[in-house]
Order: structure tokens, then sequence, then C-alpha cells
């Protein structure tokens, strides 16, 4: 958080902290942990204080704005009210905002705050919202099945393949499924769906239950065939 403040000692509104809501209620829609990941929309709930020495600040509004290109805010006006010497107030209701579905792990939307008053004074404040994402990386590719059981999948052959994926972001993903895909015509994909269930951030996964099962066209050479996995 950060701030640029104009105005008088005697008002002064500054940001004290927010809060993250995911909970499905009201316009959120997210998986209920109260932090910010993609493909969610968030109720953002900036939390205001008259830090000034004498004077109330009167009918308190919020403008809230950012060019960052994994947020988009839907709702962007919020009315805080007449707030005292001393006091603190959230706003009446809460600003919208809706997070990328290709925002990375551990990655501080800049967003900016204007805060205004009907005494003529106005602040500027900074908020770096914490986006939290799971991050899948393939660690292991092993193959079983195979027509001559060695372990690898050869010219002419059937096979399954069993992939371990780790979770190396800071969110933890559920009922994790991936499809494998290929546009090499010396492939074919007889089962491309692979379950994972439940990885949890730094922990690993495979498809044990649920192999892909593949084929390698009789021309294949060693190198010369390729496959890819999306979840």
């Amino acid at each position: 958080e950060g701030e640029v403040t104009v105005g008088n000692a005697a008002v002064s509104i500054s940001l004290t902290g927010f809060s993250v809501d995911d909970d499905n209620q009201g316009n959120s829609s997210g998986n209920g942990d109260m932090n910010a990941n993609p493909a969610e929309i968030i109720e953002l709930s900036p939390m205001l204080e008259n830090t000034g020495s004498s004077q109330t600040a009167l009918n308190v509004s919020g403008e809230l704005s950012s060019t960052d290109p994994y947020v988009n805010i839907t709702v962007s006006a919020a009315n805080y009210g007449n707030i005292n010497p001393g006091d603190s107030s959230a706003a009446t209701a809460p600003f919208v905002v809706e997070i990328s579905s290709q925002a990375p792990d551990n990655y501080n939307a800049e967003l900016i705050l204007d805060v205004t008053e009907t005494g003529g004074n106005s602040w500027r404040h900074f908020i770096f919202l914490p986006i939290m994402a799971a991050d899948l990386n393939v660690d292991t590719v092993s193959i079983q099945a195979d027509d001559n059981n060695n372990g690898l999948l050869e010219s002419g052959e059937s096979g399954e393949m069993i992939l371990e994926l780790t979770n190396a972001g800071s969110q933890d993903i559920y009922s994790a499924e991936a499809r494998l895909r290929t546009d090499d015509s010396l492939v074919q994909i007889t089962d491309s769906t692979g379950s994972f269930g439940d990885i949890e951030a730094g922990q690993s996964a495979s498809n044990t239950a649920t192999p892909f099962a593949l084929s390698l066209d009789a021309n294949a050479e060693i190198g010369s065939a390729s496959c890819r996995e999306r979840v």
C-alpha cells in the first residue's frame, strides 16, 4: 500500500488495509479462500481512517482504477459517508474486480484508489493486490503396458503414459484433469484424459489410475514424435 496526500492536517484520510471476498455471494465468484485467484471475481473492501486532528471528512467517496493487465474493475465507485477524526469506515458496498485467468502466481496487481470529500480535500492511495495461482509443472513421464514391456514407446507400439505433476504455485488446485494432445501424424492418442485429483501447493500427483493411452506409427523414428498436455 502507498499514498499521496493533498489536504490539511485537520482532516486526512488514510488507507489502513483491505479485504478480499470471493465467497460466491453478492457480486463475487470464487473458491471462498478470501484470496484473489485467477479467473475469480472478487469484492474488494478498502478500509479508510480519518487520521486528521479535528475535522470530520464529509461524504467521503472512493474511485478505484487500474491499468494493470491482469485486473478489470467492474464496480469502481463506493461511498464511505462521514468519517470523524480517529474513526475508520468501510464502504457501504464493495468494489468489484475481475481477475484474469492468465494472472501469474505471487503477482501484485496495482490499483489506485482516489478518495474525495465535500470539504474539497482529496487523497490518492495505491493498493497492491496479491494474486495467488496454481503453477503445475511436469516432473516425470513414464510409459507402462507397452507391447514389449520395456518402459519405452517404440515404433509400432501401443502403451500408457503416466505423468507426475507438481504444483509449484501458492494456490491449491482441486479435481485436476489433463488433456493430452498432439499435432504429430505419427502418434495416435486413444485415451486423452488423465485425472490427478487435488494437488495442494508444493505437492505432487500422478494419473496412475487414469493413464493416457497412445500408439506410435511403425514409421516413427526415435525422438521424432511429440505430444503436449493441458491441465
